[in-house]
């Protein structure tokens, strides 16, 4: 008999996020500036018993993280929201199936019926019935366009009004590039025990560029890609950091098979090079397949497959190169209190 071998193990911590965006136009112009701060406070605490053969021993372990970012940019380029376009568009195709429509709108019915649809959420504020209101300004709306509502049914009604609620993910259309400016800081310590502790500090001048592109393949799927280019040297004088450079993409295709039901497929690849005391890089590319479905207008189920690929080579905090595959699936329910969007 080899023995016996007991072991508890208590994890705990805490971690803040702080992640403002500003983006700002300058006279109306395609023209912007933007700022992003990014801030991570973060600490975990590993408490650890085991015991074999009456031979005990008590581990504990606690990491401290802090990193902090400001990013300045200077660009052009603008990402518009056309959720609202999208749903004027099937609207459109629903008055057509209804008989209503002979003839897809014009440009200027289609832009007055996309305004009105974009203040939707603002009649939840002001009126105690607001769908009442809401639907009463869409069909002045399309009387003042020569399109009347007064003899649907019931139930042609509903079909058109169903119009506001089954888009399940915002519409983005556009582009924006984006030259950046940041200053990184980052702290981290690792403690064990009285005089015992590994700590690592430094600040990070990066310089890089932003390229996000987004489109509407049809009133049903989107697509969208984000590229960050940036590297840059450590200010300080630290004896292993020296530089480090990442490149970031991520693609993404959204498709609504039906009302309620959604698939999205998201790949975003990260290619790391760092220069500490030598150069070394780290790879890794997440796939990821989505499918949601929902049950009510606030209650979502998804099912999500999950493909991590992690590669090391000449890493300075690795003691050897290796590469690392990892899959996982997930099956998660929620729901939305406030917004019945899939994602924003």
């Amino acid at each position: 008999m080899d023995g016996w071998f007991k072991s508890s193990s208590l994890i705990y911590g805490y971690e803040i996020l702080l992640i403002p965006n500003i983006v700002k136009y300058i006279n109306n112009s395609d023209w912007f500036y933007s700022a992003d701060v990014y801030s991570r406070i973060s600490l975990n605490k590993t408490e650890r018993f085991s015991s074999r053969n009456y031979e005990e021993e008590n581990i504990f372990i606690q990491n401290d993280v802090q990193q902090y970012d400001v990013t300045f940019g200077f660009g052009y380029g603008k990402m518009r929201n056309v959720t609202p376009l999208v749903q004027a568009a099937r609207l459109q195709n629903r008055l057509m199936v209804l008989n209503k429509l002979n003839k897809p709108f014009d440009n200027e019915t289609m832009i007055a019926l996309a305004q009105q649809l974009s203040k939707s959420s603002a009649y939840n504020n002001v009126y105690d019935r607001p769908e009442k209101y809401f639907w009463n300004d869409i069909e002045s709306t399309l009387n003042s366009h020569g399109i009347s509502l007064s003899t649907l049914n019931q139930y042609a009604a509903s079909y058109l009004r169903e119009v506001e609620n089954e888009i399940r993910f915002m519409r983005y259309e556009g582009f924006m590039i984006n030259p950046l400016l940041g200053l990184e800081y980052r702290k981290s310590r690792y403690y064990y025990g009285p005089g015992d502790e590994d700590a690592q500090e430094g600040s990070l001048l990066l310089f890089g560029f932003a390229f996000d592109y987004c489109t509407q393949l049809n009133l049903y799927s989107q697509f969208r890609n984000n590229l960050v280019v940036k590297g840059g040297s450590f200010m300080n004088n630290h004896p292993e950091y020296k530089q480090e450079h990442n490149l970031i993409n991520t693609t993404t295709y959204a498709y609504e098979v039906t009302d309620r039901f959604i698939l999205e497929v998201e790949n975003e690849f990260m290619y790391k090079i760092i220069n500490y005391t030598e150069s070394g890089s780290e790879t890794e590319n997440s796939f990821v397949i989505s499918a949601y479905y929902f049950w009510e207008d606030y209650i979502t189920s998804s099912l999500q497959y999950r493909w991590l690929h992690t590669k090391f080579e000449k890493h300075p905090d690795r003691t050897d190169d290796f590469t690392v595959n990892n899959h996982s699936l997930y099956l998660e329910f929620s729901y939305a209190f406030m917004s019945n969007f899939l994602r924003k």
